[in-house]
C-alpha cells in the first residue's frame, strides 16, 4: 500500500475566500494536480471540520483540506498517496501562490458591488 504524504501551509485568506479561490488545476514540474469535484467536510475536533476537496495528481489520489486558521488566514493541508514528501511540498506551494494569485483586485470587488446594488 502507498504511503500517504501530508504538507500544510497557511494562506492569507479567510476561510470562504479560500474556499473560492482554490484552483481546478495546477501545474508545476511536470506535476499536474486536479481537483475532482468531489467535496467533503472532513473533522477535525468536535464541533470543527475542514472542508475536503478530493484531488488527483499523474494517478495519485488525495485530498486539499481548507479549514480556518483565524479571522484572516486559512489552513491548507494537501495529502497524497504515493507522491514523495517534496513532490507534495512543491505541489502545496504551488496551490498556495495559485491560491493567492487569483485574489479580486479592488476594481473588480468594486464592480461586483455596483452590480449587486443595482439589481
Amino acid at each position: 500500500m502507498a504511503k500517504t504524504v501530508q504538507r500544510q501551509a497557511f494562506v492569507a485568506l479567510p476561510l470562504l475566500r479560500a474556499i473560492e479561490q482554490l484552483p481546478e488545476i495546477v501545474a508545476i514540474d511536470g506535476m499536474t494536480l486536479r481537483l475532482t469535484g468531489e467535496v467533503t467536510s472532513a473533522p477535525i475536533v468536535q464541533g470543527f471540520s475542514a472542508y475536503r476537496a478530493h484531488c488527483e495528481c499523474d494517478g495519485a489520489a488525495g485530498s486539499v483540506d481548507v479549514s480556518t486558521a483565524s479571522s484572516w488566514r486559512s489552513d491548507i493541508a494537501l495529502r497524497l498517496d504515493g507522491i514523495s514528501p517534496a513532490r507534495v511540498e512543491t505541489l502545496l506551494l504551488a496551490l498556495r501562490a495559485a491560491m493567492n494569485a487569483t485574489i479580486a483586485k479592488p476594481s473588480e470587488v468594486d464592480d461586483r458591488i455596483d452590480a449587486c446594488q443595482t439589481a
